[in-house]
């Protein structure tokens, strides 16, 4: 009992020492906008080197930026797939197109990875079916801009090619990139992209604050009960805890501490009853993973919440994401 009393009192700091999420300005660099010394032990722990593109989010559009006829395309399994059904010319400049939304990520982009399988649909096609351009403009609203990397090579079969920006490196802020493949086809010709990889530098004096676009919401299911001591502990575990980056959780001492706690992670998370009264929180998950064990207690004999869910606040980026709600079984 004293060992759960203590427990409680530990959370209390918690509930507490909630603040209010900084967010980073996108006009300025990728240093965190902060009164406080940067000081972290592995300067690049809250930066990727490359970053994921989901594919999910593609559409094959004509030069005016509109949808074309020419193709029928779809997601699945994490591919995007192009089938043409009406001949696509080298100059009738068909793009896939791919879109990084503003600030992710915050650093600067090198270079760009493509994973492509081209399948004609006859021997006879293989000479018309390819990517013949690989291409990212940068601009304020997708598909406008300046280009900053526009590679004329074209990509036959299956494999992975690499582009670099044409005129050097360029800095993400706040401004889209619209990542474009130019497409040359034939009627029965499938051309899959397999991946898409953004490279771009970490820096080394401060840490780079990364803010994943696209990422769901999480997913919350009930995980049953179990007794500790004079509690009743409810697990609800997050069923999609593997679609968030690791950086999320990474030590974040940049960032107000949680209590006494100066290296608690860059991501909280909040449970909240259906008054929205908050619960329970944890402030040092550390990795992704541990999303599957969240939980919250209430002592023997008092009725539970009738649904909860939970807010992961992402302190660096001031993004927030709110799961769904679920019911909590009454006793």
């Amino acid at each position: 009992m004293k060992t759960i009393v203590n427990l409680f009192l530990l959370l209390g700091l918690f509930v507490t020492g909630t603040v209010q999420a900084q967010r980073i300005s996108p006009k300025k660099s990728i240093r965190l906008n902060t009164t406080q010394k940067l000081s972290i032990k592995t300067p690049t722990q809250d930066c990727k080197e490359t970053l994921r593109i989901n594919l999910q989010g593609g559409r094959v559009q004509t030069p005016q930026h509109t949808p074309t006829n020419k193709v029928k395309f779809w997601s699945s399994n994490g591919h995007f797939f192009i089938r043409a059904v009406k001949p696509i010319k080298e100059g009738d400049f068909i793009w896939a197109k791919f879109y990084m939304k503003p600030g992710y990520p915050a650093a600067d982009v090198t270079g760009l990875k493509v994973a492509y399988s081209v399948q004609p649909r006859s021997a006879a096609n293989k000479r018309y079916c390819y990517i013949s351009q690989t291409r990212i403009a940068q601009g304020a609203s997708p598909n406008i801009g300046t280009v900053r990397l526009d590679d004329p090579k074209n990509l036959y079969g299956s494999g992975v090619h690499s582009a670099t920006p044409f005129g050097g490196k360029f800095a993400c802020g706040n401004d889209y990139k619209t990542i474009a493949l130019k497409l040359v086809m034939q009627p029965g010709d499938l051309i899959v992209i397999k991946g898409l990889r953004v490279s771009f530098d970490c820096p080394s004096t401060t840490p780079s604050i990364v803010c994943p676009v696209n990422l769901p919401d999480p997913l919350l299911k009930y995980g049953g009960s179990q007794i500790s001591g004079n509690y009743v502990r409810h697990k609800i575990p997050v069923s999609n805890w593997n679609a968030y980056p690791g950086l999320l959780f990474a030590a974040a001492p940049y960032l107000p501490a949680c209590g006494t706690n100066a290296n608690s992670s860059r991501t909280w998370v909040d449970i909240y009853d259906e008054n929205n009264n908050r619960i329970y929180g944890f402030c040092a998950l550390g990795n992704p993973s541990n999303l599957q064990n969240l939980w919250f207690a209430v002592k023997k004999g008092e009725q539970p919440p009738y649904r909860v869910r939970i807010v992961m606040r992402d302190r660096a980026c001031g993004v927030v994401y709110t799961s769904n709600w679920i019911s909590i079984p009454q006793t």
